[in-house]
């Protein structure tokens, strides 16, 4: 089952920021990465973390988000448990308006939201078979992700920035600096001139790569309707009807054994449903879980009884789940 979906228009650099925590293989006494993604440039930040806990995340966003780029006005997160606390606290000092997702709905975070993951995988595959070398290889993922040009923009997060190309250790062989019309014996007074022209012009790019990434979001969002249009629907679950639930959690594991776990868990009673199209489940013994599920990530549940008729029925919803799923990840890339 899909829904439509959202595009986010950020209006300015850092307006709008995405949050994620990720859960790695111990390295170095580290095992959780920190991304935050700021939704207009793409420009990330991150740090390699102990533990996952309120007060280290809170640190995190003060020192890397706030402190560098200024209080942001909107933040995307999931509803874990390390995300309260005196992280709720320090997001309501600075005003920041908090948007929460269900649990495991990366579709809710934007294609922005896929860019997270691109770093984890970039890690794993420059780690080879020595895993334990993430961490220290983790700000050059970082660095190396801010300095790529998007196709959604035709900037780099880095130019959108700070207004310049960054200078390479490759570039050094060929310029000192990245400006037009370099000559020898320049004054200091044509330097500045030359300087200032090209973070005047600034401005200007950002507003086109600001144009251009709203064209390619709606023209992806328009690709996904056309392509799912038979699809795009929301059908409501009765309350006591039983519901499978997709185990997403296994999509952000970089185990080696996730492709022999548990695909579906579950089943649970449908309580009801929020006026945000999630659902309210509860355990077959009465206990009420904790956290909201989004309405993709649930499937009937049939019995012995009543599986004829159903087979295909599971079969064509575990197909359209793995194109959605290769949709999403080239939407992905196109706005990287």
């Amino acid at each position: 089952m899909h829904i439509p979906i959202t595009v986010s228009q950020p209006v300015a650099l850092f307006s709008k920021v995405y949050l994620d925590v990720m859960k790695m293989p111990e390295a170095q006494g580290k095992n959780w990465i920190v991304v935050c993604r700021c939704d207009l440039s793409g420009a990330s930040e991150g740090r390699a973390l102990v533990s996952d806990n309120a007060r280290v995340l809170a640190s995190f966003f003060i020192e890397q988000i706030i402190f560098r780029y200024g209080t942001v006005g909107e933040l995307v997160t999931d509803n874990g448990a390390s995300l309260e606390g005196e992280f709720s606290r320090m997001v309501t000092k600075y005003n920041i308006h908090r948007i929460k997702i269900s649990p495991y709905n990366s579709q809710a975070n934007g294609v922005v939201e896929r860019g997270h993951y691109i770093i984890r995988e970039a890690l794993v595959k420059m780690c080879g078979n020595n895993i334990t070398k993430w961490p220290s290889l983790l700000q050059t993922a970082l660095y190396a992700d801010r300095i790529t040009t998007r196709r959604a923009t035709g900037f780099s997060p880095y130019y959108l920035l700070h207004g310049v190309h960054p200078l390479l250790p490759c570039d050094l062989a060929e310029a000192t600096f990245m400006i037009p019309r370099l000559k020898e014996g320049l004054s200091e007074v044509d330097l500045i001139i030359a300087r200032t022209r090209q973070i005047a012009k600034m401005p200007e790019d950002l507003a086109r790569a600001k144009s251009t990434l709203e064209k390619s979001r709606f023209r992806s969002k328009k690709e996904f309707e056309k392509r799912f249009r038979q699809r795009i629907r929301h059908t409501a679950f009765k309350p006591g009807e039983l519901m499978l639930v997709r185990n997403n959690q296994l999509e952000k594991t970089v185990s080696i054994n996730r492709k022999i776990r548990n695909r579906y868990i579950g089943p649970y009673w449908v309580v009801w449903e929020t006026r945000g199209k999630a659902y309210i489940l509860e355990e077959l013994n009465g206990n009420t879980l904790r956290s909201l599920v989004a309405a993709f990530r649930l499937i009937p549940y049939v019995k012995r009884d009543q599986l004829d008729g159903w087979a295909r029925l599971i079969e064509a919803w575990d197909q359209d789940q793995e194109a959605s799923a290769r949709t999403s990840d080239e939407s992905g890339m196109e706005n990287d």
